[in-house]
């Protein structure tokens, strides 16, 4: 299994179109194959953080989300109106 970690600083007057925006992206990557879990999260003192957290199958799996239209046509628009660098981690479990 892999997870992943977003930080995504929005400018904070597009923060509301970039909420919308991922949610959408996030219905359509539920639906991918090998997509377990996929949450976005907004933080509660600063309100331009979000953080998206997903859960795959495997490495494959994210590759190919990834690759997927509707991941390039959100985060492409979502990249023109960040107020910071995206810090994405990937990882895996080391626990069991």
């Amino acid at each position: 299994m892999v997870q992943t970690l977003t930080r995504i600083g929005v400018k904070q007057d597009k923060v509301e179109y970039v909420v919308e925006l991922l949610k959408g992206m996030i219905e359509l990557t539920r639906q991918e194959e090998g997509c377990l879990n996929h949450n976005m999260y907004q933080d509660e003192v600063d309100s331009s953080i979000l953080v998206i957290i997903e859960q795959w199958k495997n490495r494959d799996s994210f590759e190919d989300h990834l690759l997927s239209r509707h991941f390039d046509n959100v985060f492409s628009k979502v990249m023109k109106m960040k107020s910071i660098e995206v810090e994405m981690n990937i990882m895996h479990r080391i626990d069991n």
